[in-house]
Formats: structure tokens, C-alpha cells, sequence
């Protein structure tokens, strides 16, 4: 009785509110990334392990596609790192709790 209820507010918050503010934001990374090889700069840092989990989610729920090559080529070099494959040997892929 109340999932239709809660799925019609949360897709109302999605068209207002979150879809253009996550555009926004993945622009705002975009243009950070067509700049520079990584979030701080030219070297790996901290910002960069601190933004893995955001840009993997955006990247697993289907809202990181072609619009955002420099995005891509992040997630490709993060991946490329050894000390990232590790972490995945021991832990896992990434995934996400369904909806």
C-alpha cells in the first residue's frame, strides 16, 4: 500500500531536485577532470580515494554514461592501480544494496 506512495515521491525528488543537482555536480567533476589527471591535481591523493565511492555509485546506477569521457578515464586509471586491484582481489567489486 504505501510503495506506490513512496515510489511516486521519490521519482517527483529525482525530476525536481536530485537529477539536476547531480548533473550539475558531475559537470562540475567533469570539467575538474578534463583539467587535470586527478580530483586534487596532477597526483593521486586522498580526494581521489574519497571520491572512488561516489563516481563507482554514479557509474553503477547508470547516470555516468558517454556525456562524461574525462569521468571515464578517471575510473580507468583508479582501476588501473595496483594497490585498487588488490582491494578488489580482497574485498570484492563494487556493488550497490538494490533499491
Amino acid at each position: 500500500m504505501f510503495k506506490p506512495v513512496i515510489r511516486l515521491m521519490t521519482s517527483k525528488a529525482r525530476a525536481t531536485y536530485t537529477g539536476p543537482v547531480t548533473r550539475l555536480l558531475l559537470q562540475s567533476m567533469e570539467t575538474t577532470l578534463e583539467q587535470q589527471a586527478w580530483f586534487a591535481g596532477d597526483d593521486f591523493s586522498a580526494a581521489d580515494i574519497q571520491m572512488g565511492y561516489t563516481v563507482r555509485a554514479l557509474q553503477a546506477r547508470g547516470g555516468l554514461g558517454r556525456d562524461y569521457p574525462a569521468c571515464q578515464r578517471w575510473i580507468m586509471q583508479m582501476e588501473a592501480r595496483p594497490a585498487y586491484k588488490s582491494a578488489m582481489e580482497k574485498n570484492g567489486d563494487f556493488q550497490l544494496l538494490k533499491d
